[in-house]
C-alpha cells in the first residue's frame, strides 16, 4: 500500500497578506525511465484553513507524547501508520530531548 505523509501541518500566523501560504502538502515522487529522471511533484492547499467548516474528531483516542512513548511507539512507526510529516518530526524531538 502507498505511504502518504502530509507536510506542512502546523497553523501558522495569517496575518501577513503578502505571501502565499501552503500548508497541508503532499510530496510525489515522479520518474520517467526513458530519461532516468526523478522529481518530486508538490500538492500543496493555499487557503487558509479557516476558512473551512472542520468538525472537530471525536471518535479517534488522542494520545500524548508521553503516552506514545510510555508505549514505546517510534517516530519510525508514526510515520508508517501515515502520521503528517510535522508530527513525526517533533515527536523525534521530543524522544531526543526526554
Amino acid at each position: 500500500s502507498p505511504q502518504i505523509n502530509l507536510h506542512l501541518t502546523d497553523e501558522v500566523n495569517h496575518n501577513r497578506s503578502d505571501i502565499v501560504f501552503q500548508h497541508d502538502c503532499l510530496y510525489v515522487l515522479a520518474s520517467t525511465e526513458k530519461q532516468n529522471i526523478h522529481q518530486v511533484l508538490s500538492y500543496c492547499l493555499t487557503e487558509y484553513s479557516s476558512q473551512w467548516n472542520i468538525e472537530e474528531n471525536n471518535f479517534d483516542q488522542k494520545l500524548t507524547f508521553y503516552q506514545l512513548y510510555q508505549q514505546n511507539i517510534t517516530s519510525q512507526q508514526l510515520y508508517n501508520w501515515s502520521a503528517p510529516m510535522d508530527i513525526v518530526e517533533r515527536y523525534q524531538f521530543y524522544l531526543n530531548h526526554f
